[in-house]
Parts: C-alpha cells; sequence; structure tokens
C-alpha cells in the first residue's frame, strides 16, 4: 500500500478548500436569488449567476470535479442564451431567476465525494484492477496529479 505523501495532502487541501468556497458561493447566490424584493431589477442577479457558473465551469476540473464543471457549463450556455435575447419581460426574467435558482440548488450534489473519481491508484497492476487516469489537456494540477500517481503506480 502507498504512503501518503506531501503532494497528496496538498491536493487534498486544494479540493477541500475549492469545495467549502464553492457551497458558500451557491448558498449566497441562491439566497440573493431567492430573497429579492419583487420588482427588483432581475438582470444583475442572472449575470451574478452566469459569472458563478462561469466560474465552475472553468475551474471545477481542476479539482476532479468533472461533472459539477460539464454541468455548469450547460447551465452558463443555457443562461447566456436566454440573456441574450433581447427585450425579456419583466415576468419572464424572474422566472429565469427562479429557474437559474433551481438548477443552483442541484449543484452541491456534484461535489459530494461519490461524485469525486478517485484520483488514488486502485488495485494494482498484477491483478488487472487499474484505473486509467488521463489528464485534461490543459490542465496543470490534473497533468500534476496524473504524473505524480503514474509514478507512484511504477514505484509500487
Amino acid at each position: 500500500m502507498s504512503e501518503i505523501t506531501p503532494l497528496d495532502k496538498q491536493l487534498t487541501l486544494l479540493r477541500e478548500r475549492f469545495t467549502e468556497r464553492t457551497l458558500k458561493e451557491l448558498q449566497e447566490i441562491r439566497a440573493e436569488l431567492d430573497t429579492r424584493p419583487l420588482n427588483s431589477a432581475p438582470l444583475p442577479r442572472l449575470q451574478t449567476g452566469a459569472q458563478l457558473l462561469h466560474r465552475l465551469a472553468g475551474s471545477s476540473g481542476t479539482f476532479g470535479f468533472n461533472a459539477l464543471g460539464k454541468e455548469a457549463a450547460r447551465l452558463e450556455h443555457w443562461l447566456n442564451t436566454e440573456l441574450a435575447k433581447k427585450d425579456m419581460p419583466f415576468h419572464q426574467a424572474e422566472r429565469l431567476v427562479a429557474d437559474l435558482s433551481q438548477h443552483l440548488s442541484q449543484l452541491p450534489g456534484l461535489l459530494l465525494p461519490s461524485a469525486l473519481p478517485d484520483l488514488m491508484p486502485s488495485g494494482d497492476a498484477a491483478s488487472g484492477n487499474t484505473r486509467d487516469e488521463r489528464p485534461v489537456e490543459g490542465d496543470k494540477l490534473t497533468t500534476l496529479t496524473h504524473r505524480h500517481f503514474s509514478a507512484k503506480k511504477q514505484k509500487d
């Protein structure tokens, strides 16, 4: 069995910080979406949601939350498509706020440990029980993680 290295600890710490920050931001944005007084401008709230989705779409994969990144990208595209429509009536924009809040309520489930792929090597080559962990092109942390665990597999 392989030992936990300082890099393992650092990656775990970074993942935990990302998770805490994301959960806090999702909670804050949902509260803002859900508690604004009626007749307040919905556009700034929607733009705040779009910014969060953009950040999640871009950074989630770095920490191994690929499903969260894909869902955030899908929601960002949906929201930006809706926001691009000209002269949206107020009631339609308010409906969009409610829909966005509902979609955001589903994202914390993608931060659960079960949603995170196991980056630690499992099994060994002799038993045929190995994983193929290929880094996402251009993702430095994932590439570093892949190299680290590949080197550990070769040592073990």
